[in-house]
C-alpha cells in the first residue's frame, strides 16, 4: 500500500501530496518528481502491474504531461524513511517554485495524508 504525504514550502507555501520517492500499491508504482514545464511536485507512473491497460502519460507529469522531470522527494535516496522521520527532516527538497527547503508537513498538522492502492 502507497503512501502520500504533504510536503510544504515555508518561504512561498506552495504545497504538494506525493510519495516523497518511490512507492508502490497494487497496480501501480509511482516516483516523486519535479515539472520544469509546470513547476509542481507530481508522483509520475513508472509501472504498472495487474493493469494491462498503458497510459499515453506513464512516466510523464500528470499535471500538463512534460516529461522534463526530475526525481524529487527524501525517500528517492533513503527508500527506508518512516512518516515520523519524515517530519523531523528540516529540508526534504528543494521547492520548484522558489528553491527553498521543503518540509513534510502542512497547516493543519497533517503530514500523512493518504494511504492509496
Amino acid at each position: 500500500m502507497g503512501e502520500a504525504f504533504t510536503f510544504t514550502c515555508s518561504r512561498c507555501s506552495y504545497a504538494a501530496e506525493a510519495c516523497g520517492g518511490t512507492d508502490s500499491g497494487r497496480e501501480v508504482t509511482v516516483t516523486t518528481a519535479t515539472c520544469s514545464t509546470c513547476a509542481e511536485i507530481v508522483d509520475v507512473v513508472v509501472d504498472r502491474r495487474g493493469a494491462p491497460e498503458i497510459d499515453d502519460h506513464d512516466g510523464r507529469c500528470p499535471c500538463c504531461h512534460g516529461d522534463a522531470l526530475v526525481a524529487w522527494g527524501p525517500r528517492v535516496f533513503r527508500p527506508e524513511l518512516t512518516a515520523e522521520e519524515l517530519g523531523k527532516l528540516e529540508n526534504c527538497g528543494p521547492c520548484p517554485r522558489c528553491a527553498s527547503a521543503m518540509r513534510c508537513s502542512s497547516p493543519d498538522g497533517l503530514m500523512l495524508v493518504a494511504h492509496w492502492d
